[in-house]
């Protein structure tokens, strides 16, 4: 699958320049509280992409072997217990999925799970105040920024994503307060959303016969392997 090569290797050139830290993989995670993950305001010591601060967020899947050399968390910017106060934030996964040749609704299926991964990662102190669109808002309280980094967080985000069977490496950016960077991120996750609002509309069968006469043919053209998902051929 190559639907994302193109924004995987712009995500790869855009933090390649960046200095950055790795951040090691631990079993010392906080404790998942699911649903009841609340952090009141009185609790709260920063909210990550919260007020006028920008933040952006989504995955990319790719089947290319090679394509991660192995399980990774990577920070850019300042780590939990080193910040004070809002900031700018985003959260960039990269994997690497087996290549098991799914098209059609097995495909978007398999990008569904991978997208709503994140609803099943609660840490303590650490809660998804807002998701919408390729945004995203984290509140952290005071207990947690003083207890735990992104190191413990990417853990429990490597873990979530390592219980889907399909999902073989992961590397996940973090990065925050650097707000340069936000802007060309967004950019790469609005044509990552164009291309799986793309395939939703393929698989509904909104695309007509005639692919000159379709509404996404202009995205099929540019997307390696955007056609084959309902087996048509360019007229």
């Amino acid at each position: 699958m190559n639907l994302f090569h193109r924004e995987i290797q712009d995500v790869c050139s855009l933090f390649e320049q960046q200095e950055k830290r790795e951040l090691p993989i631990t079993d010392r995670l906080p404790n998942d509280l699911g649903k009841n993950n609340m952090v009141f305001s009185d609790q709260s010591a920063f909210e990550l992409g919260g007020g006028t601060n920008a933040s952006v967020s989504f995955d990319l899947p790719g089947a290319e072997e090679g394509l991660i050399d192995r399980d990774k968390i990577v920070l850019i910017g300042r780590d939990l217990n080193e910040l004070q106060s809002d900031v700018s934030f985003a959260r960039i996964t990269l994997l690497e999925i087996a290549d098991d040749g799914l098209k059609g609704d097995a495909l978007y299926d398999r990008l569904e799970k991978i997208k709503f991964t994140k609803y099943r990662v609660n840490p303590e102190g650490y809660m998804l105040r807002t998701a919408s669109g390729n945004r995203e808002k984290v509140r952290v309280s005071k207990s947690c920024a003083g207890q735990f980094g992104f190191s413990e967080i990417g853990s429990c985000y490597m873990q979530a994503y390592h219980q889907l069977p399909f999902v073989k490496k992961v590397k996940i950016f973090f990065v925050t307060g650097e707000d340069e960077l936000v802007k060309p991120l967004a950019e790469i996750g609005e044509r990552k959303r164009q291309i799986t609002d793309a395939i939703d509309h393929i698989l509904k069968g909104m695309a007509v016969n005639d692919c000159n006469a379709c509404s996404v043919k202009e995205l099929c053209d540019q997307v390696e392997g955007m056609r084959e998902l309902h087996g048509r051929q360019p007229k």
